[in-house]
């Protein structure tokens, strides 16, 4: 996170085409100021932001797989995306987790920081549950993307972590594969290793880096609502990811 202060505040260049942002915003009323700085901040200038397009319609998943209609519509799952999977965002997704690129997290950083903290979710009653990689992937990758994205949107909410969750298949990757082989891929992944904190949590929010089918959240949220910890009626989950749509 150093490195992501020096980048906004001493370096003070556009993350996507390089020139200064340190005048970005300085045509603005007070109230004006304060939200650009929440939503635009010096990650990326004006022109790039107004570039892309934010947060889209959510994507609705099909829970139909549980048996129980009342569960079904207790846990109608929608997710939040802050972009879609195309153009600029894309290639700095795939630079980061494939490559190793850390140049291209600024702009994964600001497109976290475009998500709408869930209404009414504060510190006391909201956890984030980040979605689970196996030791191998890590192992093989050096790193999990999606913990470091996590700690960023954990900051800009305001709201704790909570990894509770293990993956413990040892299925391929889920690119390039279709959605029923995503489906049969994914069965079975998750289990819950960890309870929550003793605390009164009502909200769950599964995060990712990018969905597609919304599978690998689909699975993980039958983790919980098959967990015997978890009685369905006792809390919510929503989902929510950095990009979203079918990979080009």
């Amino acid at each position: 996170m150093l490195g992501m202060t020096y980048h906004e505040y001493v370096k003070s260049t556009c993350s996507i085409c390089g020139v200064s942002t340190s005048t970005v915003g300085s045509e603005l009323n007070h109230s004006d100021k304060w939200w650009h700085q929440l939503t635009v901040s010096t990650l990326v200038c004006q022109a790039c932001h107004d570039a892309i397009h934010w947060l889209p319609k959510p994507q609705l998943i099909d829970m139909g797989e549980l048996d129980n209609d009342q569960l079904k519509e207790a846990f109608s799952l929608s997710v939040q995306t802050a972009s879609t999977y195309g153009g600029v965002l894309r290639q700095a997704m795939l630079n980061f987790k494939h490559h190793d690129d850390i140049a291209s997290l600024p702009m994964l950083i600001h497109a976290i920081r475009q998500l709408p903290r869930p209404s009414g979710c504060h510190a006391g009653n909201a956890i984030i549950l980040p979605m689970p990689t196996t030791a191998k992937r890590i192992g093989n990758r050096g790193f999990d993307p999606v913990t470091i994205l996590s700690r960023y949107l954990s900051k800009h909410w305001r709201l704790p972590l909570w990894h509770g969750v293990s993956r413990v298949d040892d299925g391929i990757s889920q690119q390039g594969l279709g959605r029923q082989e995503r489906r049969d891929n994914i069965k079975g992944a998750f289990a819950l290793t960890n309870p929550l904190p003793d605390k009164p949590y009502r909200h769950i929010i599964l995060f990712d880096d990018v969905v597609t089918t919304g599978s690998t959240l689909k699975e993980l949220a039958f983790s919980l609502i098959n967990s015997t910890q978890f009685p369905y009626n006792t809390f919510h989950l929503s989902a929510y990811a950095i990009l979203g749509g079918k990979r080009p």
